[in-house]
């Protein structure tokens, strides 16, 4: 965010201002969103808020006019009080992850009450709280009431071991009053080369499975990893084994485990997989600051094989193969070399990716960007088996002050006699001026949407076709 503070003794008092205008290409239909942010300081408490307005925007066609976050709270010598809303992550998010990713569409906003301690040798997190989020469910409007604690005891520097309880209580119109318990327990161990954590985690009580038919379930997680460093080495080592673990269902809305992969892919938002195990490796060998080289390999599938398949035993699957190579060319300018095979149960895709940055002078910079995406797909009677989507980006930039992006996407994906979800060929220009106190951003032309995955979570994002104006502020 953007923020800037005025003290007037110990007053501190901060605010920053998103605004956002869309003009349609197809419909000529306009809208706005905008979200007003305010702090304030005096001495050990503190009180905010955020304002938001959207109307007929990209992603919510719902009218919004409204304070959206308002929250309260004291701090002293580590231990903080606050009352409203709030976003809280316990440990690697197998049993709480409420947090706000725009990239993805996902806002998980609590709203509630929370006592945190951070001390030398402990650190907790006490909650009550619900979700701020008044949208419906699949099947129900009513949101469970949470009971929540974790702690971690900090005994020595290399070793931190601690645990979390998530208590929920929902009344649905059509099973009752349901409950659901989360546990887990964490250990971490970082000395000298080696940083190693572990994190088990248990559910037992409401889950709904549509296809199993049935509502009570008890579940577990194993998330794990490692990583050792040596000389101009580093090797990451992670491991993930989940099953019955999301509430309230695949599409879980409290806790979200870690993904275990270089895009950050699940099974579970892929495919509505509702187990999976699966590991990774990563080697990283770094020459001087602008050399070096990583291989990145992941494997996933499903616990329990697909249900939409003949073959009883086939299972969803997902494989990665990342390898970048980074360096420097001519007077220092660098460049990123990459190649990305990400291959799953319904597509294989290859992206090979240039970067390249050349300093014209102490004041004036260029960036090329130019990559492709090869689909494969595996899926039954698809449209287009097979298709190619470029991508090329160039970016003038001035002091860090003014910027102009020239670029477009192409591709020849046929399909079939249906409605195009976006024309092969768009353009655009996007033109960047950085002030003391406001960004002003304007967009021209298309921006090809799709898949994306942040934090395990994958949403489809629209193509956009049209005039985009943002300005960014702080006061």
């Amino acid at each position: 965010g953007f923020y800037s503070e005025t003290r007037a003794e110990d007053v501190y008092v901060s605010g920053a201002n998103y605004g956002r205008y869309y003009l349609f290409h197809e419909t000529k239909v306009d809208s706005v969103a905008d979200r007003f942010q305010f702090d304030i300081n005096i001495g050990k408490f503190y009180a905010g808020a955020w304002y938001e307005v959207t109307h007929d925007t990209l992603l919510n066609a719902a009218t919004k006019d409204s304070i959206s976050q308002r929250y309260i709270g004291w701090e002293s010598g580590g231990l903080s009080v606050h009352a409203g809303n709030f976003y809280q992550v316990f440990d690697r998010g197998l049993i709480l992850n409420a947090y706000r990713d725009d990239n993805v569409s996902i806002d998980k906003l609590l709203d509630g009450s929370k006592i945190s301690g951070r001390y030398q040798y402990m650190d907790f997190d006490i909650l009550a709280a619900s979700s701020a989020l008044r949208e419906d469910t699949i099947l129900e409007h009513k949101y469970p009431t949470m009971r929540a604690a974790r702690v971690k005891f900090k005994p020595f520097d290399f070793i931190h071991v601690g645990g979390g309880h998530v208590r929920l209580l929902q009344n649905l119109e059509t099973a009752g009053n349901v409950k659901t318990n989360m546990t887990e327990i964490n250990a971490r161990i970082n000395y000298k080369y080696i940083d190693g954590y572990i994190e088990y985690a248990m559910r037992d009580g409401y889950y709904i499975d549509f296809l199993g038919g049935k509502s009570n379930r008890d579940g577990d997680g194993t998330y794990a990893n490692v990583n050792a460093h040596y000389w101009k080495v580093s090797v990451l080592f992670e491991y993930k084994n989940y099953k019955y673990l999301t509430y309230p269902s695949v599409k879980g809305s409290f806790n979200q485990p870690p993904a275990v992969n270089h895009q950050e892919r699940s099974l579970e938002s892929l495919y509505n997989a509702d187990g999976e195990v699966g590991w990774r490796v990563a080697v990283n060998f770094t020459q001087s600051a602008y050399w070096g080289v990583e291989i990145d390999y992941a494997e996933s599938k499903s616990r329990d094989p697909h249900p939409y398949y003949e073959d009883p035993q086939y299972r969803d699957y997902l494989n990665e193969l990342f390898i970048e190579w980074r360096g420097v060319y001519h007077k220092n300018n660098e460049f990123i070399l990459s190649f990305d095979r990400m291959k799953h149960t319904e597509k294989n895709e290859i992206t090979p990716k240039l970067e390249l940055s050349y300093d014209i002078s102490d004041q004036y910079s260029i960036n090329l960007t130019a990559y492709a995406i090869d689909y494969r797909i595996y899926e039954r009677n698809p449209v287009d088996k097979e298709y190619i989507e470029k991508y090329l980006n160039f970016d003038i930039n001035q002091s860090e002050k003014i910027s102009v992006s020239i670029g477009g996407s192409w591709s020849d994906q046929k399909w079939g006699g249906a409605p195009a979800l976006a024309p092969n060929e768009m353009i655009y220009i996007e033109g960047t001026r950085k002030f003391a106190n406001h960004e002003l951003i304007v967009f021209y032309g298309g921006q090809r949407g799709g898949l994306v995955c942040a934090g395990g979570i994958c949403s489809i994002k629209p193509t956009f076709r049209g005039l985009k104006i943002s300005l960014l502020s702080r006061f």
